[in-house]
């Protein structure tokens, strides 16, 4: 179980979840501070961040007491939650089960990730949607046996759970879900999907890594990250191939051409999306990839 120095030291795992790039100034976090010149700076020696505009410092139990408006010892278990501090519960479960599972006690979400990637061969999801083994082992891919979810990791401290028997998704309690493979975006292309399943399937056919967003939801997110850092990639969206993708990437393509980002858009039709595509067509989503993004 991690204690508060540890938890504080997943400073820049909160921030590089939020889309910011600790090498850089960033906008103020400050709730009363309108920051419009990027000014705040995380410190790696002190664990904390510092705006030079309004002058308010403070450390990750401190950001999270002014993104919530509460108290120290409430920020601190929000931090944990944050920190990915989970118990092998769930809100879904049986009186019963939820005994028998809070005696096992609390796991970090390194740890989860750890004993769900070693339980994978005892589910068909992965491989059924065309994942090798080294792709398996190279994202630490899990399988929770008590939930029968699949299990996807983004990082060491957080991960997201879909069902398998229907597709729900569970996600860490009091965090917003991160982008999957976020380096990408300081890459020549960078390639963004809705799904890391998508986002991996890209991977498996044309060995190009790639940036998942991780759900509609943070479309608007990534195009403030884009504009954080002024990103000079070619930025190539490759989102679902139905009414909801379609829509968000055109949304996502008008908001970067405002800001002078180079974008473009391909379709995976007929297909639903990368992951379809793989199954049925392996070599026409590599041509795809290929021709039209890497090597016009």
């Amino acid at each position: 179980m991690l204690d508060i120095k540890e938890i504080k030291n997943l400073l820049p795992n909160y921030l590089l979840n939020r889309g910011i790039n600790i090498n850089r100034n960033f906008h103020c976090l400050a709730p009363n501070h309108s920051d419009n010149t990027p000014s705040m700076r995380y410190h790696a020696a002190k664990q904390r961040v510092k705006c030079f505009g309004c002058g308010w410092s403070g450390d990750l139990i401190d950001i999270i007491k002014h993104e919530y408006n509460i108290g120290t010892g409430e920020a601190i278990l929000k931090a944990k939650e944050v920190a990915g501090i989970i118990r092998e519960t769930s809100p879904r479960t049986s009186t019963s089960s939820y005994k028998n599972k809070q005696e096992t006690g609390y796991l970090t979400a390194e740890e989860y990730i750890t004993k769900a990637h070693s339980a994978v061969n005892k589910t068909s999801f992965f491989f059924d949607r065309g994942f090798s083994p080294e792709i398996i082992s190279k994202y630490k891919l899990g399988y929770d046996e008590i939930y029968n979810c699949a299990v996807f990791p983004i990082g060491k401290n957080y991960f997201f759970k879909r069902g398998i028997s229907r597709k729900v998704f569970y996600n860490q309690k009091g965090t917003n879900v991160p982008f999957f493979n976020n380096k990408v975006i300081y890459d020549k292309i960078c390639i963004l999907t809705e799904s890391v399943t998508d986002a991996i399937s890209i991977e498996i056919a044309t060995d190009t890594e790639c940036m998942a967003l991780n759900g509609v939801n943070n479309a608007e997110r990534f195009v403030e990250m884009c504009a954080t850092l002024k990103t000079k990639s070619l930025i190539v969206l490759a989102l679902d191939n139905d009414t909801t993708g379609i829509n968000t990437a055109k949304i996502i393509s008008d908001k970067l051409t405002a800001l002078s980002i180079e974008n473009k858009t391909i379709s995976f039709e007929p297909y639903k999306d990368a992951n379809e595509m793989l199954c049925k067509t392996p070599k026409e989503l590599k041509n795809i990839i290929l021709q039209k993004i890497i090597n016009p």
